[in-house]
């Protein structure tokens, strides 16, 4: 062995050593910063959900995403309920529906891809409400597949009695969440309504709040009738109103609209055409068109309340017979243009559960030419019961 030998071997064993005490160093550093982040990132000992997910050990009001018992939770609801529920009307569709304080409160219409109308309303991050002319097998086919829906028809009873489909799922997430989705879907006017609520924590709690949701709905607009609620007889399409226990004949290209109002049970029949865009009536003056109201949300039975207590000058007399009992009033001509008049037909009596004693419908009319008596009288002779 030479003496270029023996330094290259010691050369070589120096840097090794260098290299593993290098190594050794890097070693003790990275198990020294585990050591350190131990506590934060690799206990054992899991943390309560409450604190994972920075909700306050004990629920107040406001959070729905408590994951205490559900009696607590539904202490929540209450006191959120009480002190927190607001009250949003649709001036369009004359709607009313309660919601939480939402951050901001969003319209917006649109065309989709398959061509249907939309007016979207957002309440928040949880509630919204889409009213469209896509029909209600569509609306129901695109319900989210991955949630388990039990349905339940009900029924809409505030103002209008409105047929409805509701739908409820609760799906388990990660932290012990339990997330909510509730859907209410019905038609009106030929539109459907999708009211959607997304609880994201609360399971039953937000159930609870859909349920207060959907009760404080209230359609206050008059209810479209499809012509295949319409019977055929003698070639004329009849209308029977099952809550004044009466039928009228609706003349063709006419339409019928109902309302259950809290003044009482109304039917108009009315040559006021419908919006084919959004199915909802025509928004011109209602003084254009012959309108026919039978029952007792409208009542204008003195001149006063006929001609908005001004004085209107007397223009004939209205006869009519009505199974074979005849009656008589006299047609004004109101200041603002056109003609009204109003008689009770006192023959019809039945009782609604809103009033103890048995009423009589009234009959209004407002028409725009006396040229309309003619069609008025032949609707009006038509009352069966």
């Amino acid at each position: 062995m030479n003496i270029i030998s023996v330094v290259n071997f010691f050369y070589k064993l120096v840097n090794r050593k260098v290299l593993l005490a290098g190594a050794g160093l890097v070693i003790l550093l990275i198990f020294g910063l585990l050591y350190l982040i131990k506590p934060f990132r690799f206990s054992t000992t899991p943390l309560p959900e409450t604190q994972i997910m920075n909700l306050p050990p004990t629920p107040k009001a406001g959070d729905f995403s408590c994951q205490q018992e559900l009696s607590v939770c539904k202490n929540v609801l209450n006191n959120t309920i009480k002190d927190n529920w607001r009250f949003y009307r649709d001036e369009r569709y004359n709607f009313y529906i309660k919601y939480q304080d939402p951050y901001e409160i969003s319209h917006e219409e649109f065309i989709d891809y398959l061509g249907f109308n939309h007016y979207y309303v957002e309440l928040g991050y949880d509630l919204s409400i889409d009213i469209s002319d896509t029909p209600i097998s569509k609306v129901r086919a695109n319900l989210p597949t991955n949630f388990d829906f039990q349905k339940e028809n009900i029924s809409l009873e505030k103002y209008v009695k409105i047929p409805a489909e509701k739908y409820t799922a609760l799906l388990a997430q990660e932290l012990g969440r339990i997330e909510f989705l509730g859907y209410l879907i019905f038609e009106v006017n030929d539109l459907t309504f999708e009211i959607k609520y997304h609880g994201w924590g609360g399971g039953e709690a937000d159930k609870a709040i859909f349920d207060e949701i959907i009760d404080s709905f209230q359609y206050h607009s008059g209810i479209f009738v499809p012509r295949s609620e319409l019977k055929i007889m003698g070639g004329e399409n009849y209308y029977t109103d099952i809550n004044q226990g009466f039928t009228v004949q609706v003349p063709w290209g006419w339409t019928v609209w109902r309302s259950d109002t809290s003044d009482g049970y109304l039917t108009l029949v009315s040559n006021r055409p419908i919006n084919k865009s959004f199915g909802v009536r025509d928004d011109s003056d209602d003084n254009s068109y012959t309108n026919v109201y039978i029952g007792h949300g409208l009542i204008f039975s003195t001149s006063g309340a006929l001609c908005a207590n001004t004085r209107c000058e007397n223009a004939g007399k209205f006869l009519v017979k009505i199974k074979g009992k005849t009656y008589e009033t006299d047609i004004l001509d109101h200041p603002n243009g056109g003609y009204r008049f109003s008689f009770e037909v006192s023959g019809l009596t039945y009782t609604a559960s809103f009033y103890s004693q048995p009423y009589s419908p009234m009959v209004t009319a407002s028409f725009p030419n006396l040229g309309d008596v003619d069609i008025i009288k032949e609707i009006l002779s038509s009352i069966n019961y």
